[in-house]
């Protein structure tokens, strides 16, 4: 009877083992399939969708806010302002950025812009006919004189284009604002009544499912708040301390536009990984246009800085959060962004935080549950 029981059990893990197995294989040799039905998806409901991120982005503000201040209040009232007091700091902060980043961008562009446009004018000179340069340009097969004129035809023409399609950005834009109205609205209503919500969810969830499904989707719903919350805030704690040290350092050695290399590389940074890579690559080309030396210069410093923020900042600050192994961190933001890009990388890393403390918590549980029939 015992050995009927064991293998029954053992026949119910296998079956559970290969099933996983195949929908796993499923899902990797078809990302493009789910990335598709994802982005469908998105763009059906992108203004609710965004609504529950901006909600989840200001609730952590909200919060504090309101533990903080005006505990005297009447709830609503209390609620009222802190929802308030959030969006402003929150504008507030992308209006400093946009401040600080954009005219920084558009003349360091400028700059580089005029560059090589002076560059490909001396070298087209026939001042310059005899130079080792163009000479080695003309053993290389390329034509300098040639590839100017198709470089003026080519931006004629898009200019053209670009004109001819500005009827289609503005109406891009106008439906991105629209998107963006409609999700701020409905994340204020989801904050200001975010008790109401959670009471109704339970009553369904109470009503139409079993007690034990209910606590399974309750312990894992706030296993997810609970690991959101921190990945965020450790995530721009961590892009805070990055920017911050990448902007002072580079006023002391005096590398041109600190802030600006400091306020896009913090930004940039949100995005585990690659994001802060990505700043450091539009910084050492801006740099290198205006002072080829102090462009070197950064890239040292910021390989120095990276040492410093992979060994000590990120695991110190995110790391100890979200409890996630590098290997895994590292392999969820690549599937992330196959699948939905950069924003896939962002929520990538507390998704898998999520799925791997479900997995641990369940291994846990069977283990103990195997160690007490061993025990029988």
């Amino acid at each position: 009877m015992l050995n009927n029981i064991n293998l029954n059990e053992l026949s119910k893990i296998i079956t559970k083992i290969i099933f996983s197995c195949i929908v796993l294989y499923i899902a990797f040799t078809n990302l493009d399939v789910i990335g598709n039905i994802l982005s469908w998806i998105i763009s059906k409901f992108s203004p609710f969708i965004l609504g529950g991120m901006i909600a989840i982005m200001l609730n952590i503000p909200m919060t504090l806010i309101e533990k903080q201040y005006y505990k005297k209040h009447n709830k609503d009232i209390k609620r009222a302002l802190s929802i308030i007091l959030s969006l402003l700091c929150t504008i507030g902060l992308l209006i400093v950025i946009v401040a600080i980043v954009l005219p920084e961008l558009y003349h360091a562009t400028k700059v580089i812009i005029e560059i090589l446009v002076n560059t490909l004018n001396e070298l087209t000179n026939p001042n310059y006919a005899d130079s080792e340069i163009l000479v080695l340009f003309k053993s290389l097969g390329i034509d300098l004189v040639s590839l100017q004129a198709k470089l003026e035809s080519w931006i004629q023409f898009y200019s053209r284009e670009l004109v001819s399609k500005l009827l289609f950005i503005f109406k891009d834009t106008a439906n991105i604002v629209v998107t963006f109205c409609i999700g701020l609205v409905f994340s204020i209503y989801l904050l200001g009544n975010k008790e109401i919500l959670a009471s109704q969810v339970k009553r369904l969830m109470n009503a139409w499912l079993p007690n034990k499904t209910n606590k399974i989707i309750l312990h894992i719903s706030t296993i997810s708040i609970n690991t959101f919350n921190q990945f965020i805030v450790s995530q721009v704690t961590e892009a805070i301390i990055l920017g911050s040290l990448c902007g002072i350092g580079m006023a002391i050695l005096r590398i041109p536009y600190p802030f600006m290399v400091g306020v896009f590389i913090g930004v940039t940074a949100l995005v585990p990984y690659f994001g802060a890579v990505a700043g450091e690559l539009v910084g050492f080309i801006v740099i290198l246009a205006v002072d080829p030396f102090k462009a070197l210069v950064f890239m040292i410093y910021i390989l120095i800085l990276q040492q410093i923020e992979g060994n000590i900042i990120y695991p110190k600050v995110v790391g100890s959060k979200i409890k996630l192994p590098p290997i895994w961190v590292f392999s969820s933001i690549i599937i992330g962004g196959n699948i939905l890009g950069p924003l896939g990388m962002f929520f990538a890393v507390p998704t898998t935080s999520i799925i791997y403390e479900l997995v641990k918590e369940a291994t846990r549980i069977k283990e103990q549950e195997n160690l007490e029939r061993s025990l029988l």
